[in-house]
């Protein structure tokens, strides 16, 4: 429940032990850690058909009206270096942008067994789920279907309503 509950309401429910599990990412390790010290473990994420995983991440882009296109394009280059994604990584938790980078690589200081599965899972992830939630429409969509999936949630939306709310909103949204 992304709206209602602040963003929290999995990490609160699952180290209270009200749920059994929580669809999360590596961020949580810590607090997990310190939530519930040596109760928790990962499994690899739910699939049906085909593989796949949640795509996040930052993007670093120089426009065409920068200002300073070289210097803008220096600072990229620099912050996607080896060096700087092991850093990033090592320090927040985070999951590397570059294939060639492992857990081993990067020297985690806890759970680098953790974080090799989560690494190994990203190269799952279909270039079809890349381009979907890449494109110019995911962050507009994502709010709208979170918004529908609380509603759901709440019990205000039966499946069915939150569902036909959902595509109908899609459908708005993509053909503007």
């Amino acid at each position: 429940m992304s709206k209602s509950g602040g963003g929290h309401v999995d990490f609160d429910l699952f180290t209270t032990g009200q749920v059994g599990m929580a669809l999360t990412n590596p961020e949580a390790i810590a607090n997990f850690d310190e939530a519930m010290p040596g109760q928790w473990g990962t499994a690899p994420m739910i699939r049906n058909v085909g593989e796949g995983s949640d795509l996040g991440g930052n993007a670093l882009a120089v426009t065409k009206s920068s200002k300073h296109p070289e210097l803008a394009a220096e600072l990229v280059a620099y912050m996607t270096s080896r060096e700087s994604i092991q850093e990033f990584c090592h320090n927040g938790n985070w999951i590397p942008s570059r294939s060639s980078l492992s857990a081993e690589d990067i020297g985690y200081a806890d759970h680098e067994d953790v974080m090799q599965q989560f690494i190994d899972q990203g190269t799952t992830i279909p270039l079809s789920m890349v381009k979907a939630q890449s494109g110019e429409y995911f962050s507009s969509l994502n709010a709208v279907f979170g918004d529908y999936l609380d509603l759901c949630f709440l019990g205000e939306l039966t499946p069915q309503e939150a569902s036909a709310q959902m595509m109908e909103a899609m459908l708005s949204v993509t053909s503007r």
